[in-house]
Order: C-alpha cells, then structure tokens, then sequence
C-alpha cells in the first residue's frame, strides 16, 4: 500500500539483493536475510589429493568446501554454471547444470 503510493525505491532493493547474494551460506544475521539459492561460475578449482578436500571458488568470490556427501560424479571446472542451494536438512548442496546428482558444501569464505 505505501509502495503505491510513495514508490518503490528501486536502489534500495538492489541493495538488499545484493547483500543477500554475498550473506548466503553465512550464518543469518540479525537483519534475517535469507536466499535458499544462489547460481554462479565456478572461477577456480582447488583439489588436495592428499586431504581429498575440494574448495570451489565462484566468480562472486565466494569459496565452498565439497563435502563427501551426495552423489555428484562430475568433476568441477572453471567456467562451469553451478547453483547451491539450502537442503532441508539445513546444509548446502551443490549441482552443476546439465548434470545429475549434487554434493554437499560447506561455505568457507
């Protein structure tokens, strides 16, 4: 009712988009923003063969640890199109487009 009258300010609400995209996998903050999904390219691939961990950094500058969960049998690769997502159990999955199956990440930065 107020936006009909006064408005909508659209930079306002890019705004929050934005801070939402860059909080997502954080734990919620105070202001409680929240996205169930986020899409992004894969910018790097860091694999330790000898630890077995993975960390996927996407191109909005955010890094993931693949976890041992899921049943993702891809590899990931730079320029890939990935989309993470809240499971319902309160962790994160990863899934690269055009493939079945997703494993579970964790953020770490």
């Amino acid at each position: 009712m107020l936006d009909a009258q006064y408005g909508v300010d659209e930079e306002l609400v890019e705004k929050r988009k934005e801070y939402r995209r860059q909080r997502f996998g954080l734990p919620v903050d105070s202001s409680g923003a929240r996205m169930t999904e986020l899409e992004a390219i894969v910018a790097a691939v860091d694999s330790n063969l000898r630890t077995r961990q993975t960390t996927v950094a996407l191109d909005n500058g955010q890094e993931w640890q693949v976890l041992s969960t899921g049943g993702l049998r891809a590899q990931f690769k730079p320029g890939q199109s990935v989309t993470i997502s809240e499971s319902a159990t309160g962790g994160y999955r990863i899934r690269i487009a055009d493939k079945k199956g997703f494993k579970g990440v964790s953020r770490v930065r």
